[in-house]
């Protein structure tokens, strides 16, 4: 599921209530090419509790604490569309993704946005889960900017604040 609008208080604190009970949520950023403070859930309040109860939930969106995800280039670079900032935690390829898609079981189609690079981070979530075993929402999500690769986003300056971490699952195959 991917849900994404115009700043939202009620959606901000439904998706921060999620996390605060234990479930780690993946949320896109948003494609507006702006700021992701502006957008909803990405900008929801940063959730700190420490001691959740771990689950295996795994629903894909966008917030801070939940995972906030921006996209990629086939070039490692920010897509033009892809929401930026300091809200985002990491960054997943994003454009010209073939996914399923409506119509028969067999539909596909190639689109671009944070919702197609955010199940990148939902299905690393599910797989360090399984390696590594039930942890919290911000110690998954730590443990997944732990493993990115850093400093290779090509047209991202620093100035903005977006983290320069492109999703790696660390298994170096």
């Amino acid at each position: 599921m991917s849900l994404g609008g115009p700043f939202s208080r009620t959606t901000n604190d439904a998706i921060a209530s999620a996390v605060e009970e234990g479930a780690f949520i993946a949320v896109a950023a948003g494609n507006e090419g702006e700021d992701a403070s502006h957008s909803s859930p990405a900008s929801a309040p940063q959730v700190r509790n420490p001691n959740p109860q771990p689950t295996i939930k795994i629903l894909t969106n966008s917030t801070p604490q939940a995972c906030t995800v921006g996209a990629t280039t086939r070039s490692d670079s920010i897509a033009s569309f892809s929401n930026f900032g300091p809200l985002l935690d990491i960054f997943a390829p994003g454009q010209n993704i073939t996914s399923a898609w409506i119509g028969s079981r067999t539909s596909v189609n190639t689109i671009s946005g944070t919702s197609m690079a955010t199940p990148h981070i939902a299905g690393l979530a599910a797989y360090l889960l399984a390696l590594e075993g039930p942890r919290s929402p911000a110690q998954l999500c730590e443990r997944i900017r732990e493993l990115a690769t850093k400093d290779v986003i090509g047209n991202l300056d620093g100035g903005d604040g977006s983290p320069n971490l492109i999703a790696y699952n660390g298994n170096g195959a």
